[in-house]
């Protein structure tokens, strides 16, 4: 059977899920965004809209995939909308096996399969290596902007750009987040600082991934998403991170290039063909 994959995300492309999620995955296979004819729905970021959506394609034959990026299974409003989401769906996917391992927690249901987040961001030569002061760079939804909060007495020594979308997390100076933005301060940047606060262990690397395909060394904290590139970035201690570059900052530029190396498991051809077993499988 051919497949007709309609992928829904109702938020738009400034949201990075859009882009990961639905649109580069839908460009890899051939399918659509929120539209078109489908045998297949691909649900994330689901609404009350999109359950009932989802229940009426099922009665008529459609084949229902959610794909769970965030743990909102505990909340109020939205925990009963990804609970039906996930009993309504053929087959379930997350980004990350963290993820995979709350669904199962929560809800007793197993993932079919873990599919990363595609990069979006073009291969750079690495631009790490530093002679007196470092350039860092942090770059993200406003949402998480709380992951610097407890490192800002020592933020305040180094030169930190914040790009993010409008920010009302506190007192940060940033640039308002765009491709173009994010792109043209990453290529000015040498570190990448993305620290990490507690209970959001299921969030995916994209960042990470971006970051090292944009020729900067990342600062990262010990995010279970991060462990797997630990050959190729700093995870852990943020303040002690920041020291390690610096004494080895001559160095950084052969851990970036190996690190891209490793992140061509993310490029959207490899993510796309994840996509199509999967939906092989859920449309035979």
């Amino acid at each position: 059977m051919s497949i007709r994959a309609v992928f829904v995300h109702r938020m738009g492309p400034t949201f990075a899920s859009y882009r990961y999620r639905a649109a580069i995955p839908a460009q890899a296979i051939g399918g659509t965004v929120n539209g078109g004819e489908a045998n297949v729905l691909i649900f994330s970021k689901p609404t009350p809209d999109d359950i009932r959506l989802a229940r009426e394609s099922k009665a008529d034959g459609i084949k229902i995939v959610a794909d769970i990026g965030d743990d909102h299974f505990r909340h109020s409003v939205w925990g009963p909308v990804y609970l039906e989401l996930v009993t309504l769906a053929d087959a379930i996917v997350t980004p990350t096996a963290n993820m995979a391992s709350r669904i199962m927690k929560y809800t007793g249901l197993s993932v079919a399969t873990v599919i990363p987040d595609p990069y979006e961001e073009d291969l750079r030569s690495p631009h790490a290596n530093f002679a007196d002061q470092a350039k860092c760079l942090w770059f993200g939804s406003e949402t998480n902007l709380k992951d610097l909060a407890a490192w800002r007495p020592i933020l305040q020594r180094y030169d930190l750009t914040i790009v993010t979308g409008t920010n009302h997390q506190g007192p940060f100076a940033y640039l308002p987040w765009s491709p173009r933005v994010q792109t043209e301060e990453l290529a000015k940047a040498h570190l990448v600082l993305l620290p990490t606060r507690k209970g959001v262990e299921y969030k995916s690397p994209n960042r990470l991934v971006n970051a090292l395909r944009a020729g900067c060394f990342v600062v990262g904290s010990g995010h279970p998403a991060h462990h797997e590139f630990r050959q190729f970035v700093w995870a852990g201690n943020l303040a002690t991170g920041l020291e390690w570059a610096h004494y080895f900052k001559g160095e950084l530029n052969d851990m970036v290039t190996a690190g891209q190396r490793y992140c061509e498991k993310f490029s959207p051809e490899r993510v796309g063909q994840q996509w199509t077993q999967l939906l092989e499988t859920v449309c035979q």
